[in-house]
Formats: C-alpha cells, structure tokens, sequence
C-alpha cells in the first residue's frame, strides 16, 4: 500500500490520521486503525474517532473496538456514541452503548430507555443495565414493562438484576412473583432467588425454601440452594442440611453407580443423578456461608462412603479457618489405609493449611507416601 511505503518524516499519528480521512482503500484505513491503537498517545484515539461514521462497517466496527471512554472526552465522544446506537451493525450497537453505560450519566436515560427495544439482546440488556446503573426512579415502572415483554432469558436476568436495586417491598413482591411462577424459564426463575436473597427482604428465606420444597425440578433447585450462600442465618444451615439428608434417602441415590466414582480425577457434574448433585451442591453452599453451626455436619461426611462428597466437604471446609479442621484433614493423610488417590487429590486442595504442618507430616509420613508429600512441595511451596 503505497501510504505505508513512502519513508515519511512527518509526525506519524498525523500520517495515519490523514490516510483515514483521505484514503479510498477500506484495507488502508483498517491497516491505519491497527497502527493507531499500539500507540498510548491520546492522540491516537482521537484520530480514530474521526471513522466511527465512515461508510465501510468494517472500519466502523474496528474503529469503536478500539476506542475508550477514557481517553475521549466525553463532550467529543458522546454524542459519536449516541449516532451509533442506530447503526446497522449489532457490533457496533453493543459496542456503543457500553462505551455510552460507561459515561453513565443521567441525561443519557431517554437513549438507554430507546434501546429496551433493540433487536439485539445484548444491546438491551446492557440498556437495562445503564438503567440501573444511573438509578432513575421514573425508570422503574419502564424496567418492569419492559420484563413483561421481554422474551431473552439473557435480558430478563439483567433486569431482574437491576430491578432488584430498587430496595422496597413493591421490588420484593416482584421478585417472588416471579420466582413462584412455574411458566417462567428456569434461569429467570434462578436469578429472581439471588436478586430476593442479595436484597437482604425478610421473605426471601421462606420463599426460596418453599420453592425448593415444592416440587421443582434439580436444575431449578441447585440455582436456589445457590442463592442461600447470601442469606447467612442459622436457619439457612438447619434448611440445607435436612434437604442433604432427605436426597441421600432417595432411590436414584442410593442405586447411583456414578457418586462412588472410582477415578475420580476424571468425573463430570453434569452426568451425576440429581440427588447427588444436590448434595454436593448443598455442601459446597454450607462452605461459603461458612457458618459455624455447619462444622459438625461437615465433618461427619469426611467419613461418608463416597469419595466425592468427601472430596467436596474438604473443599467446603477451607472456607472455615479452624485449627481443629486443620488436624482433622492433615489426619486423613497420614492414615495408611487411605485411599491413595483420595490422599492425592486432597493434596493441591489444602494449600491454606500451614507449611509447618505439612513439615511435620512430611516428617512423620511413610516412605510410601513420601512422593505424594514432594509433590505438593513442588507445586506449591517452591512458587513463593
């Protein structure tokens, strides 16, 4: 290309600038855009502003890709950004308005409440989010109109999201309503739980648990039980614990091949029976809430027949910082009649526990369990 072969020894950003607005060659100026952003002079960014509204989507496209909000001024690159909302590019919509979410400011509102009916999902639920965001009270009855409509389970998890920071009991309300409604898609149904749980509503344990209890399907439950790791009350702990012991006792449980698992650095949570799901799901919950109360549950299931809700119960245990913990799971690995591969996978997972403590049972281990000791050494201790 004849712009790039001269030796030119004028300024090169006002080089490249001028092949942008001067050149025929869609290639040229793609080849320009592409030189301009490795260079950290403002400059730069300026110039490429000047082809958001060049004629090739193409330049277009790459163009805003390669623009940020905080290099721009936003006076000079707002209302760019406002043109390109109509574009006939989905990219470049998407693009424009989170570059436009970015500047977050309220007088941009109209334009966001416009794109809540865009073709692209993306674009719509970004809008729902700037909403959000810039916190307009007048904008609340529109969020709500606009999830009645909406048919992407994509947006209607973002509006729920941003509806939800709306703290009142018509948000509450809302929120149930939803998450009680067996016609809604599951996932919408799994984030009007965490948006209810993250409020902070004195209905939110109740109604989740109710929903659990009702009947609903594994997938719809492990979403809920998730959602219970914001609701830090003695009763979550008492509720997730009784729901574990209630799928150990079902059928498709007890006659489950997959839960034993023999090999168990090859497994996918995806093919094991719901109630096995369940379980692990529930105790990787109580993890997370890392209430007290559910250490002796935990505990106890270091000794369950199942490798893998063993496996899972010492992950959830991390989250408790327990010196008698500690102990407990450091006495698994010197136990000889272990399961090796258990012991082995245990391993990588205990990084918290101290380096004096794994000394000492380095000192105190068998020369058969000796190479499993180096082995966590070497890929852990030997980094810092």
């Amino acid at each position: 290309m004849k712009h790039f072969d001269n030796e030119l020894k004028s300024d090169r950003i006002s080089v490249l600038e001028d092949i942008l607005l001067t050149s025929e060659s869609e290639n040229e100026k793609l080849e320009a855009i592409n030189q301009l952003k490795r260079k950290s002079d403002n400059r730069a960014q300026l110039a490429i502003m000047k082809v958001l509204n060049d004629k090739s989507q193409r330049v277009r496209e790459l163009a805003i890709l390669n623009v940020s909000s905080s290099s721009v001024p936003d006076e000079i690159f707002a209302p760019c950004l406002i043109k390109l909302l109509d574009d006939e590019s989905p990219k470049i919509r998407e693009k424009a308005i989170q570059l436009l979410k970015e500047i977050a400011k309220e007088e941009f509102l109209p334009y966001f409440l416009n794109k809540l009916k865009d073709k692209s999902d993306l674009v719509r639920a970004i809008a729902v989010q700037a909403i959000g965001e810039i916190g307009h009270k007048g904008a609340f009855e529109s969020l709500i109109k606009q999830f009645h409509s909406e048919t992407s389970p994509l947006t209607k998890c973002s509006l729920l999201q941003n509806i939800a920071r709306i703290k009142n009991k018509i948000t509450s309300n809302f929120l149930i309503t939803i998450l009680q409604n067996k016609n809604e898609m599951t996932e919408v149904r799994s984030e009007a739980a965490l948006a209810l749980a993250k409020s902070g509503s004195s209905k939110a344990f109740t109604s989740i648990a109710s929903v659990i209890n009702s009947g609903a399907s594994s997938y719809l439950k492990l979403g809920l039980i998730q959602s219970l790791t914001f609701i830090h009350e003695e009763k979550t702990v008492d509720f997730l614990i009784e729901l574990s012991k209630v799928e150990f006792q079902k059928q498709d449980f007890q006659k489950s091949k997959k839960i034993a698992l023999l090999n168990l650095w090859d497994y996918e949570f995806r093919d094991l029976d719901d109630s096995a799901k369940i379980i692990l799901t529930v105790i990787k919950t109580l993890g997370i809430l890392g209430h007290k109360k559910a250490i002796p549950y935990l505990l106890n299931k270091l000794n369950s027949v199942y490798n893998l809700i063993r496996l899972q119960t010492v992950a959830a245990l991390f989250h408790f910082n327990d010196v008698s913990i500690n102990e407990r799971l450091i006495s698994i690995l010197r136990d000889k009649n272990e399961d090796h591969q258990f012991k082995e996978i245990m391993l990588p997972m205990m990084y918290k526990i101290n380096k004096e403590s794994f000394t000492n049972l380095g000192l105190s281990m068998g020369r058969e369990s000796l190479p499993l000791y180096r082995k966590f050494i070497d890929e852990f201790f030997m980094k810092d």
